[in-house]
């Protein structure tokens, strides 16, 4: 298990420097000594930036399933974004339909406006950004046990605080 985390270690390098090519081998070998949810959302967000959503989709999908209840907001988001941009609107709005429950109702209302005029891309593409937008990155960059629970108070007041600062 210290070997795969070291692994990782040198994929976080790697990633940071945008080597996204190269974290993702490095994760990928850190995932087969010991499939940790913070290195399967590291290769799934590596795999994305490099392109490669349609591979990303099973990692970040590995990693929601393995992440604790409380922390796969971020990850969900992720791969939503993931089947987005793998050409697959109908599978992101389903994941979005389904995690709306979470989210405070002015957040949940912009999902239903998305929904009303049947999923059109931009529309879903602007939305998950600006999802993923309210909630930090460093939840991709720390240790997974460390990122506190989403509070969806928190995220409430950062969404109305940008809508007012955008009108």
């Amino acid at each position: 298990m210290e070997s795969a985390a070291e692994v990782a270690r040198e994929g976080v390098v790697a990633m940071v420097k945008g080597e996204y090519a190269s974290a993702g081998t490095l994760f990928l070998e850190s995932i087969k000594a010991y499939p940790h949810p913070t290195t399967l959302r590291r290769l799934g967000i590596c795999l994305l930036l490099d392109r490669r959503p349609a591979d990303s989709v099973l990692y970040l999908a590995a990693a929601v399933e393995l992440s604790n209840k409380s922390r796969r907001t971020r990850p969900s988001l992720l791969l939503t974004k993931a089947w987005l941009t793998a050409g697959n609107e109908a599978r992101c709005a389903k994941l979005l339909k389904n995690g709306m429950e979470f989210f405070p109702e002015v957040i949940s209302g912009r999902i239903v406006e998305a929904f009303r005029d049947g999923w059109k891309r931009a529309d879903l593409h602007r939305l998950t950004d600006e999802l993923l937008n309210l909630i930090p990155a460093s939840y991709d960059t720390i240790e997974a046990k460390n990122d506190p629970p989403i509070n969806y108070q928190q995220l409430l007041l950062l969404y109305n605080l940008r809508r007012s600062d955008s009108t």
